[in-house]
């Protein structure tokens, strides 16, 4: 389980990767050649002080390590770009500075989704986020439904008020059966 403390030592792409290790991704570091994916139609709109390399191939993921600060915008680019170079595959960005990581990829409508922390102090539901995102002992194949399910913000909040509700209906009708003396009460109020 992934906690706020490992993600503050989170800093850098050697960090990142070990990350994703725990996660269980299996990890094998290979830089992109840029002049090989543009040849391809790949727009890669930063400049040369960014290192981009491919960290983990799954059935229908590939993650990439973005190490640089770039705008959102030119990882959409490249996002986009790469979805219509390869159609079959999902991709994600890492994309890592000094003191911050952000996960980006492409919701099924084209929007790109984020999931992002501070290393300096990285909220409770980045950490959450970052444990949706744990593929040890489950299907490779489900890692595209496991990312989606991750950087989808409002699909992990309706996931928590549909469950905190059940939970909320399950302790009422616990209650009832334990005490229906009191419920009794109740209702005739």
């Amino acid at each position: 389980m992934i906690t706020a403390e490992r993600l503050r030592r989170c800093r850098g792409s050697e960090e990142v990767c070990e990350l994703f290790r725990e996660l269980g991704y299996p990890v094998e570091r290979v830089d992109v050649d840029r002049a090989e994916r543009r040849r391809g139609g790949v727009t890669i709109p930063w400049n040369g002080t960014t290192h981009l390399s491919l960290i983990a191939r799954l059935p229908r993921v590939d993650v990439f390590l973005l190490d640089g600060a770039v705008p959102s915008e030119s990882i959409a680019a490249f996002l986009r770009d790469y979805a219509d170079y390869n159609v079959i595959t999902k991709s994600v960005v890492v994309n890592t500075t000094d003191r911050t990581c952000s996960l980006f990829d492409l919701s099924r409508a084209g929007k790109l989704r984020r999931l992002s922390f501070d290393a300096d102090s990285p909220s409770v539901l980045a950490v959450d986020r970052m444990n949706l995102l744990e593929i040890a002992g489950t299907d490779p194949h489900a890692a595209t439904r496991i990312f989606d399910r991750a950087l989808d913000r409002e699909a992990v909040g309706r996931q928590f008020f549909v469950r905190f509700r059940a939970a909320v209906r399950d302790v009422a009708q616990e209650l009832r059966t334990r005490h229906p003396e009191e419920s009794a009460e109740e209702a005739g109020q």
